[in-house]
């Protein structure tokens, strides 16, 4: 039973593993191949918002809602971006719009390898100092982890990219608030400055995952243990 149990451990050490993040790219994966496959959206618009999910090769064919009132200033949407890995589906989710889904494959030879958001204020009618910034970016799949936030005011940013430490994305689902804010310098009666932020999702050529240290570690002290334990019962 204890052995049976220390092996149940080293699995769940292994899976835990290469569930976590990275912030390069994992030594399986091609990064001379890295493309950008996929795309999620929030935007600010003058009378509504909208959000969009779709292939970043061919954004005519979105998925698109629109929202039927304003993002007033000072106002969090909470946002859900989920991934179902059997079936490459991405599902996504600003405030109270619909739930959008979408199968894109990240392309022939290719794996979905990793992810980051940016963050876009477009100058426009004067509102340049407009912000629209992400927080409490929170990953979940075999394990929970804390994303870095992006902010952005008058500019383009881009945010910190992420990596899957295996070189494949496993099922996850990543919660976080985006909130917009308007500057004291706005014209008056106008609440946005066609701000925008973005989940984008890499892909690129892999080949068979290097396990970690820490992993082989694990795997093997559980081997060693079931063949002494095999010997002293012979």
């Amino acid at each position: 039973m204890k052995l049976f149990i220390f092996a149940l451990v080293s699995v769940a050490a292994i899976s835990a593993a290469q569930a976590q993040l990275l912030s390069a790219p994992a030594s399986n994966v091609d990064s001379s191949t890295l493309t950008n496959f996929a795309e999620a959206r929030g935007r600010v618009a003058s009378n509504s918002w909208k959000e969009g999910l779709f292939a970043s090769d061919n954004p005519s064919s979105s998925n698109t809602s629109n929202s039927v009132s304003a993002w007033t200033s000072n106002v969090s949407k909470q946002f859900t971006l989920s991934y179902d890995s059997t079936t490459s589906t991405f599902s996504w989710s600003v405030g109270n719009g619909a739930t959008l889904t979408r199968t894109i494959d990240p392309g022939t030879g290719k794996d979905f390898v990793g992810f980051r958001f940016d963050a876009k204020s477009t100058a426009q009618a004067g509102k340049n100092n407009n912000t629209i910034s992400l927080s409490n970016l929170s990953y979940q799949s075999n394990t929970s982890q804390s994303l870095s936030g992006v902010s952005a005011s008058g500019a383009n940013t881009v945010g910190q990219s992420y990596y899957f430490a295996n070189g494949k994305a496993k099922s996850f689902t990543i919660t976080g608030l985006a909130t917009y804010t308007a500057a004291a310098s706005s014209p008056a009666g106008i609440n946005d400055d066609r701000l925008t932020f973005s989940f984008r999702a890499f892909s690129a050529k892999t080949t068979a995952p290097v396990p970690e240290p820490a992993s082989m570690l694990a795997l093997s002290a559980g081997v060693l243990a079931l063949i002494r334990r095999r010997k002293n019962q012979a």
